[in-house]
């Protein structure tokens, strides 16, 4: 709780250098790279996992570092998986759209499933790969190399971590937790074995690791205006914080957008 507020209130007015935002990842990591190049997109891998997972990766035939990067509002799967496409660093929009849902425009072009998203990578890298990371895993040396073809980026796509975190069984949880880490190992070996000479790991956005919150502990959605509502978040425009909430503008964060995010200080 006492973590969330102090985010909250650093919040109220970001300033962040562009290099530390998510939505410069791609640019810094994985365009115009020399080396054959994977991208994994990991559902939910908050960065605690992602330490656990360099350690892992530590077994493995190759250079290992992790950087922290500063993720996109709302961080809802929606956003955070266009924030680390091509030209999310330079043309990145947040709009209201049919019946008043969140839509998010990369470069121009709306995204919005995982179509869009490859759509996107397509554009600036030529024809990609698109794996899930069960594929590889269990894909011997020959099929995978079968599967990556002659593509320059391979993107391996991982919803794992966010499903087990989504059921709410938190003691459940981190045990699947640990297994999707082992398999992420195993796939990277995999990747490097077949010829991939870069690997790219990162998440669209984190979670809080609590049991299910009471009736008490619950807030409700502003009285007024117009948006979309989550668990932890309401974005739209015309709303009214209580004092249990902030409310800050998208555009503070260098989103282009007229909406405003109101999510609770704390827990």
């Amino acid at each position: 709780d006492r973590v969330l507020i102090a985010a909250a209130r650093v919040m109220t007015s970001p300033e962040l250098p562009a290099s530390d935002l998510q939505r410069s990842i791609h640019h810094r990591f994985v365009r115009n790279r020399p080396e054959r190049t994977a991208y994994l997109l990991v559902d939910a891998l908050r960065y605690e996992l992602g330490v656990d997972l360099v350690e892992r990766l530590r077994i493995v035939n190759a250079e290992v570092e992790i950087t922290s990067a500063v993720g996109t509002p709302p961080t809802i799967t929606p956003v955070g998986m266009a924030a680390v496409l091509p030209l999310a660093d330079t043309d990145f929009r947040i709009d209201l759209g049919v019946n008043d849902r969140l839509e998010v425009h990369v470069g121009g072009n709306p995204i919005g499933s995982v179509k869009d998203r490859v759509g996107q990578l397509d554009h600036v890298h030529g024809p990609v790969a698109d794996l899930v990371l069960d594929d590889v895993a269990q894909c011997s040396n020959k099929e995978l190399k079968k599967k990556l073809g002659t593509a320059n980026l391979v993107l391996v796509r991982s919803t794992e971590i966010d499903a087990d975190g989504e059921s709410d069984q938190l003691a459940a949880s981190w045990g699947s937790f640990d297994t999707t880490l082992n398999v992420l190992q195993t796939a990277v070996a995999k990747l490097l074995h077949a010829g991939i000479q870069r690997v790219v790991i990162t998440a669209d956005h984190g979670f809080l690791a609590v049991r299910q919150l009471g009736e008490d502990r619950r807030i409700d959605k502003p009285a007024t205006g117009i948006g979309e509502m989550h668990r932890r978040a309401w974005i739209g425009r015309g709303g009214t914080a209580s004092e249990s909430t902030i409310k800050v503008p998208l555009a503070a964060f260098g989103i282009a957008s007229d909406l405003d995010i109101i999510t609770p200080k704390g827990l």
